[in-house]
């Protein structure tokens, strides 16, 4: 491999920091200098154990190099929360590993974006009614996350739902309890849920940032 990838010097915006020491960089984040191509064709070195969707590995790879790199991953963020197929941190972690430079612009946009795919959850729910959303997930209404979602909201109101998107707990409990209610605030669920998710996110990508090597680990 040539030296200017083994130490990590940054070829493209973004793309990869300054001095980086040589060997913490997994394959994904070192091919990210090469054209989006051949960084698209080695995502595959990812640990398999980290659950990335496939097309989410091609668009980080085919878009790493390019000004709009944030706003493709705020955009994984607005479908990983409205779907709520799949954990974003997991897609949040590798994205900054790969623009270390773009954290906190990575951060807040993901958080903004998936406030907002939350309002649409809410929307989403509410509309479809209390009963057919019990329907499509019983498992939710018997579970002790469903009780604990109902005891906070019925406490602290759109508070708790900050709380908890801001927390490793998972939040699609608190969302269906929320959006079962008489009349829920889409824009207050949407603002609530932006703000807990921006300030972990953000935490998140400065501790990627700041200590890489502590999370190159799980994707080499």
């Amino acid at each position: 491999m040539p030296s200017f990838l083994r130490m990590g010097t940054r070829l493209f915006p973004g793309s990869l920091p300054y001095h980086c020491p040589p060997g913490w960089l997994p394959a994904s984040v070192r091919y990210a200098a090469l054209p989006p191509i051949s960084a698209h064709r080695h995502w595959k070195t990812l640990d398999k154990k980290v659950h990335i969707p496939d097309w989410v590995r091609r668009l980080l790879g085919r878009s790493a190099s390019h000004r709009y790199y944030p706003l493709v991953v705020a955009a994984i963020a607005f479908v990983a929360t409205a779907t709520f197929s799949f954990s974003f941190v997991v897609v949040l972690i590798p994205a900054v590993l790969i623009a270390p430079r773009r954290w906190l612009s990575l951060g807040l946009l993901s958080g903004l974006t998936s406030g907002l795919g939350g309002g649409l959850l809410v929307a989403v729910f509410h509309f479809m009614g209390y009963e057919l959303v019990l329907s499509h997930f019983p498992q939710f209404a018997a579970s002790e996350k469903w009780q604990l979602a109902a005891e906070w909201l019925n406490h602290y109101g759109l508070a708790a739902l900050a709380l908890i998107a801001g927390s490793p707990m998972p939040q699609t409990p608190v969302v269906l309890v929320y959006s079962t209610l008489p009349e829920p605030s889409i824009w207050g669920a949407a603002i609530a849920i932006g703000i807990g998710k921006t300030v972990k996110y953000v935490l998140l990508a400065w501790l990627a940032q700041h200590f890489p090597a502590k999370f190159a680990k799980y994707y080499r």
